[in-house]
């Protein structure tokens, strides 16, 4: 979420799988999401980028300053999901256009075979569009996974976005939506953002879950200085 190369490199060396810059509710812009991009390829953390909107120009710039692949928000069909896929992949298999500026800088087998294998595509479903069309989703083919935003789909659902409590009807909606990856064989992945982190992963792995986006940088600064402020008492 924060804009900056230093933050970036310090998630980066925390030990984590795998990192998101987020291009849709995060702070930064094009220039900080290169400078990002550039402080964490050296580490070989892969990090993603959920773009700002479903539109080939952010998939592909996003992926030209070197993004191991995007993570696509507000998908609700399958013809959507589609489009995403083909903005991450070079032709015949898809639409990118060629510009890999950034994404070839440092290896010298890059190549569109080799892009179109690598680099993955994650849509979202966070509304109940998307969640009443999750099978036919899941079916698009080379979409490699689907990433459950809780907050906007319990809000599509009639719910107050709820970081903690999640509720039957939430509950039941995200363990459909894994439901339909484990059918088409594809990653099922869902934002945590409960504090205690592990118990939240260890349910959602219990119904199928295995890519998990844990809480941002900035929701970690948050709450580590309220916890420090009243720490300290009344003042």
């Amino acid at each position: 979420m924060i804009p900056s190369g230093f933050t970036a490199q310090l998630m980066a060396y925390a030990g984590f799988n795998w990192l998101c810059i987020d291009m849709q509710h995060g702070m930064a812009g094009y220039t900080e999401l290169r400078s990002m991009v550039q402080a964490v390829r050296p580490t070989g953390v892969p990090v993603l980028v959920r773009v700002s909107a479903n539109t080939g120009s952010e998939i592909m710039r996003a992926l030209d300053v070197g993004a191991d692949g995007v993570i696509v928000p507000m998908v609700g069909s399958a013809a959507e999901a589609a489009a995403a896929v083909a903005a991450c992949r070079y032709p015949p298999d898809g639409i990118r256009s060629w510009g890999p500026t950034g994404a070839s800088l440092g290896r010298p087998d890059f190549s569109t075979e080799a892009a179109n294998r690598d680099v993955v595509c994650l849509v979202m479903i966070e509304t109940s569009t998307g969640l009443a069309n999750v099978d036919e989703i899941a079916a698009v083919a080379g979409l490699d996974g689907i990433y459950v935003g809780p907050n906007d789909l319990g809000l599509s659902l009639g719910l107050p976005p709820m970081l903690i409590d999640h509720g039957p009807v939430l509950t039941e909606a995200i363990a459909e939506i894994a439901d339909a990856c484990a059918r088409h064989g594809i990653v099922a992945g869902v934002a945590v953002y409960e504090p205690d982190a592990g118990a939240a992963v260890e349910k959602w792995q219990g119904v199928g879950y295995t890519l998990f986006g844990l809480p941002s940088d900035s929701l970690l600064l948050r709450r580590a200085v309220d916890g420090l402020v009243q720490s300290l008492g009344p003042q």
